[in-house]
Parts: structure tokens; sequence; C-alpha cells
């Protein structure tokens, strides 16, 4: 009877590793700065104003076949519209790594647009629409939502390429987090792969338009070989067995 329930147990645990491994959540802390291009001395705050206030604190990143979840935790609920000037800003994405110009101990405060990442993708979110970035789509400022930390990207332009597909996003419980789903069969295109990568790096970022905070960073899709979980349930499994052996 106890050897069966060793066998059922080895057998739970390959299953609730092999589930574990089809998604894998990432949380990048807001470790990021980047450079004021306006000569004013923010390049080593975190956040410009009111610290209680102006505060996006992590992503928290989901992959799972070939949807990335991206969970922002920020500080505005955009539904009161008690700030006109502040709006969301868009996330932008980069498929090959993140390259930010700078190192973690000055949290990249040499980083301003042009000089670091550079972005492939953005999902737009006043439009709802995921975008290809090229030369020229990237805006900086916008004249009528101004920024404080000038210098970093903040939206994709409107004339960028749109990719379609169910991508989304979503702030139903905003003023807390925001959702962002990218379905990366857009990105792929029909017959292309239709998951991740195991060592597949996405770079991402984002803002409110007044850019008092940014959060950007690295998300990897890397998740445990199927082959690994399974030794790894046996193995647990051979330890039990072997525990009661020698009882």
């Amino acid at each position: 009877m106890n050897e069966k329930k060793n066998i059922l147990a080895g057998i739970a645990l390959m299953g609730t590793f092999a589930f574990a491994g089809a998604t894998q959540a990432v949380v990048i802390q807001d470790g990021y700065n980047g450079q004021d291009t306006a000569g004013l001395d923010h390049s080593n705050d975190d956040i410009i104003g009111t610290v209680g206030i102006y505060d996006i604190t992590s992503m928290e990143v989901t992959f799972s076949g070939s949807l990335m979840t991206v969970l922002i935790n920020t500080f505005y609920d955009q539904s009161t519209d008690n700030q006109p000037t502040i709006d969301y800003g868009d996330l932008f994405i980069s498929t090959d790594g993140w390259n930010p110009n700078g190192t973690a101990a000055t949290r990249y405060n040499t980083d301003y647009f042009g000089v670091g990442e550079t972005w492939e993708y953005a999902f737009d979110t006043d439009e709802g629409v995921l975008r290809q970035i090229d030369d020229g789509d990237v805006q900086i400022v916008r004249a009528d939502r101004p920024s404080w930390r000038n210098g970093q990207e903040i939206l994709v332009s409107d004339t960028a390429k749109i990719l379609g597909g169910t991508s989304s996003f979503n702030d139903s419980n905003a003023g807390v987090s925001l959702t962002y789903v990218i379905d990366f069969t857009d990105i792929w295109g029909d017959g292309q792969r239709q998951e991740f990568d195991s060592d597949y790096e996405i770079g991402l970022r984002w803002e409110m338009t007044c850019a008092n905070d940014v959060i950007e960073g690295v998300a990897s899709a890397s998740v445990p070989e199927p082959a690994s979980l399974a030794l790894l349930g046996l193995g647990l499994f051979g330890l039990g067995f072997a525990r009661r052996k020698s009882k």
C-alpha cells in the first residue's frame, strides 16, 4: 500500500512541476531612472515629484504558449481624470533582450532615447493596437502632455505600422495595476513558432506620459525542460522509496 502511495506521490510531483513549467512569472522591479536630457538634475532621482504618489513599483510578466501578460503596478487612476496632463504611456517591447546604456549601480542614469535599447515594437495604449517601430516612430515629448523626464521614450507614433491581432490592454484595476496581454503570433506571423523558446528574453519599458517615474528591464521566458521535470519527479520519488527501504 505504501509503495502505491509513493508511486502516486511521484506522479503527482511530476505533474505539479510540469504544470509549473507551463507558465513562468518574472517580476521586474523598478531599478531604472534614465537620463533627463533637458539639463535638469533628475538623473539620480527614481521619482520626480512626490515619492508617495508618482511611483511605479514593478512589472509582473507571465509567459504561456505565445502569450505574454504584463501586469504593471502603477500609481494613477486615469478614470478620475484629476490630473488631465497625465495619461498612460505605451508598452515598449524588445525581442532581442535588453541593452540599456549605463549600469545597474547608477540605475542607468545615462540612458535616453537613441542611446541604449532600440525598441522593435510597442503596444499603443490609446488605440489598443500592437505596432512595429521603425525610425521616427517614437515620441519622446508630447506637446499637450509634457514630460518631466525629457529624452525618454513615451509613446509610439500613430503612423507606425499596426500589426493587428489579439493583443490587448485592460485598466479595470486602474490606480493599482494595468494589464497588457501581448500575443506574439502577431509578431511572429503565421507559419512561425507558436510558443516562446526556452532562452527567449524580452526587454520591456513603460511609464506615464509625465515620466515622473519609468520602469524598464528584461524578462526571460526560460522554463524547465520537460525531461528535466520528469527526472526531478523520479528523483524525488526515488528518495522517498529509498527512505522507506531503510526503515
